[in-house]
């Protein structure tokens, strides 16, 4: 049962950096925008790809008094969502899995 576990989140994280590759394109793309509105409409978009996790994130984002460098700050923007979907992969392996053994053998 492990395995389908591991492939599922293996494949979600897989998912999850794609998402995160189309979001920038797509928001890189988007003419009609200037820089800022492009901006906002990536990190909005990012933290919605990977909710829940993004809002665990999010209270470890502004839960802290000093300053964060930009480079943690990008990480706890971007990483979300490649957990995010790690786990739903993980967790559609191990639904995928009980439901063939539990099926009756023909």
């Amino acid at each position: 049962m492990s395995s389908a576990i591991t492939k599922g989140a293996l494949i979600g994280a897989a998912v999850g950096v794609v998402i995160i590759i189309v979001l920038t394109v797509a928001s890189q793309t988007l003419h009609a925008l200037d820089a800022g509105e492009r901006a906002e409409w990536f990190q909005t978009y990012l933290y919605f790809c990977g909710f829940p996790v993004s809002q665990l994130l999010e209270a470890v984002r502004f839960g802290r008094g000093t300053p964060m460098s930009s480079t943690f700050e990008i990480v706890l923007q971007l990483s979300p969502v490649p957990i995010n979907w790690s786990l739903i992969g993980g967790l559609t392996g191990a639904v995928g899995q009980w439901l063939v053994r539990r099926a009756p053998a023909s």
